[in-house]
């Protein structure tokens, strides 16, 4: 791929790596169970994709 084109499949990746690294356990731990904790992960999960895309957007 050129270059240019790279740019967006990198941003692509580095956000679905910083979602994926979302730790449940750290959620448990501060007491979120079951439909909560679901809740929980996925707002971390967008609170990650949107600081790596804006990191990169910078």
């Amino acid at each position: 791929l050129e270059p240019a084109a790279q740019r967006p499949l990198e941003t692509l990746r580095k956000a679905a790596e910083a979602a994926s690294n979302v730790a449940p356990q750290a959620l448990i731990k501060q007491g979120f169970t079951g439909k909560e904790l679901g809740e929980a992960i996925r707002a971390q999960r967008l609170v990650r994709i949107a600081e790596a895309v804006s990191h990169a957007s910078l």
